[in-house]
Formats: structure tokens, C-alpha cells, sequence
């Protein structure tokens, strides 16, 4: 739920001492070198219910150093691979080549109606396939996800354990359906999107005309500082859900929390 800003807690577990993660308050415009830097492209993947289209920013390490590998890093919600526009230069930079998928449902992926294609597994069997057929990775990666993505993160690490070389995720004590920690803190008033995204029709019904307001709201309650995503990267991420389908994936993402508890 909380875009990059967290995730440089993560960042510290594969990056040497000598790089800093340095963010700020954005007033400005989109980051341009995001879309100009780097590799963008769409895979078609045929994973279990139905053929997906996944977008992916592939961007490669930088060329004054040992390549240390790769790093598949997953967004959450309300986000997508946009949202690690700041820390994907600092995993270049130590060497990494870095892919950063939009998953099933954001991003410049296509948004699928089917609520089964949203259970976790079938998320990282997504992003599998990308790595290993479309991308023809064969060595273990290291997955670093957020919010669902770590969610996302830890279906990959589980079902693909000989293809994942560590594994890192932010917001980790609430982001695994079935363990103690999410059973006990899963209806918390402050979580209360959990349950209200679970309602069938009733996100997509809402926040219809209102997509934008809706996830200023979320940015504003859940980020520890909003000034951190300036008005165009909230509208840009905010346009992405206003897709057709945007929201009834995003709302997918948690009515499958059942199914994931018990997967994992």
C-alpha cells in the first residue's frame, strides 16, 4: 500500500554500506528517466486460469562493476513498477540487473475478471514464466517484494525454491496470509481495507468517477510522509486503476486472501 518509500529498509539487505537511499518530499513532475532509461516492454504468459499480459521494466546493471545478479522486485497496492523509480537506479548501481513487473491486474498489464487469477500462487507463476521463458534468467534470483507484492514475493519463494537465490519483503508482519501474525492483526481497525475490498461489487461500485480521490485518501492515511509522492505521480498511478477493470483487480487482490492462508 505504501510505494517505495519503506521498501528502502529492504533495499539495505542488497546494497553494499556505501550506497544511500535518499528520498525527499516531490512537488514536481513524473520522473522522466524512468520511462527513458530503462527497457519497458509486455509479455504475453499463459499461466492457469488464462493468458495474461504482463508489463516489466528491465533495466540493466550499471557498467562500472561486477554484475551481482538479478533482483525481481514486486510492487503493492495502490502502486505499480513506477513506484520503485528511486530505488531501481541504487540496485543498478550495485550491480544488479532489475526487473520490475506490473502484476496481473496494474500497471501496463491487462486486468483479467477471472477472481481465481488473483490467489498468489498464480501471481508468481506469472512472474516465473516471465524470468525463466521470457527473459531466459536460468540462475536464482533474489525477489524483493512490498505489501502484496511481498505477498506475491513469498509465493515465488515458496513454489520455485531452487530459482530464488534470497528473498526480501517490507511490511512483512501483516503481508502473509495464514501466518499467526496476519490471523491476529487481519481485522484490525486500522487494516480496515482488508475486509472492505473483500465486499463483492462494493470498491468497484464506490469508487466509480472517484478513483482518485479514493487512493489520495489511502496515500494520505497510510503513508508515513504523503509529500513523498508529488500530485502527478498520484495521478499517473491513480489513471492506471481508472482503467476499466482497474479497481475490480485491485479489490481481487484481497478476496483471494482466503486462498492464499491456505496455500501458504
Amino acid at each position: 500500500m505504501i510505494p517505495s518509500t519503506f521498501l528502502y529498509l529492504a533495499v539495505a539487505a542488497l546494497l553494499p554500506l556505501t550506497c544511500r537511499a535518499e528520498g525527499s518530499a516531490g512537488t514536481g513532475p513524473l520522473d522522466q528517466s524512468f520511462f527513458t532509461d530503462y527497457t519497458h516492454r509486455i509479455a504475453t504468459i499463459s499461466t492457469d486460469p488464462e493468458t495474461v499480459r504482463i508489463g516489466y521494466v528491465d533495466a540493466a546493471p550499471a557498467s562500472n562493476g561486477t554484475s551481482r545478479g538479478t533482483i525481481l522486485i514486486i510492487h503493492g497496492w495502490p502502486s505499480s513498477s513506477y513506484g520503485f523509480h528511486k530505488v531501481i537506479p541504487l540496485f543498478m548501481q550495485a550491480g544488479y540487473r532489475v526487473i520490475a513487473p506490473d502484476y496481473r491486474g496494474a500497471g501496463n498489464s491487462n486486468r483479467p475478471l477471472s477472481l481465481d487469477g488473483y490467489r498468489k500462487s498464480v501471481m508468481a507463476a506469472d512472474l516465473h514464466t516471465l524470468v525463466q521463458n521470457h527473459l531466459n534468467i536460468s540462475e536464482p534470483i533474489n525477489v524483493v517484494g512490498h505489501d502484496i507484492g511481498a505477498m506475491v514475493s513469498v509465493a515465488y519463494a515458496g513454489n520455485f525454491p531452487t530459482d530464488t537465490a534470497s528473498l526480501v519483503w517490507s511490511e512483512s508482519e501483516v503481508s502473509v496470509p495464514g501466518s499467526a501474525w496476519y490471523e491476529q492483526t487481519k481485522n484490525s481497525p486500522t487494516l480496515w481495507h482488508f475486509n472492505f475490498h473483500r465486499v463483492p461489487d462494493l470498491v468497484e461500485t464506490l469508487t466509480k468517477g472517484r478513483v482518485r480521490e479514493y487512493i489520495k485518501i489511502f496515500y494520505d492515511s497510510f503513508l508515513v510522509n504523503p509529500a513523498g509522492i508529488n500530485p502527478a505521480e498520484r495521478d499517473y498511478i491513480a489513471s492506471q486503476y481508472e482503467e476499466p477493470g482497474g479497481m475490480r483487480a485491485a479489490a481481487h487482490l484481497y478476496r483471494t486472501f482466503d486462498d492464499d492462508a491456505r496455500e501458504n
